[in-house]
């Protein structure tokens, strides 16, 4: 529902960055107990911090691809990439701060 409500309105900035409590909520739900599981307290914490950071990175880095015009050739190419899953396909590029994992998935065309 709320990607969907971003794609309809891409350019919102109220809509375009997941919400961050329920966004933490949902990686907490998830890493939670197979960290906590699997590794001692201080390496989950570790973990899960770091999980954490990068959530919030992406979102940041998902909110400047809407909002900015970047300087690099680099960075460029990654919102053209992320801004062809808005504007041509939204069933394929999914990735944001790089297009690796969409060439693993098969959803780069």
């Amino acid at each position: 529902m709320f990607h969907g409500i971003h794609h309809t309105f891409p350019q919102e900035k109220y809509r375009l960055v997941f919400p961050i409590a329920p966004g933490l909520v949902i990686l907490y739900s998830f890493l939670h107990i197979p960290l906590f599981t699997l590794f001692e307290s201080d390496k989950s914490y570790m973990l899960a911090s770091g999980a954490y950071i990068g959530y919030v990175i992406y979102d940041l880095i998902h909110y400047s691809f809407h909002h900015s015009s970047p300087k690099t050739q680099w960075i460029k190419d990654l919102k053209a990439h992320h801004m062809s899953h808005h504007y041509r396909n939204g069933a394929v590029k999914y990735g944001v701060s790089n297009a690796f994992w969409d060439y693993v998935f098969r959803t780069e065309n």
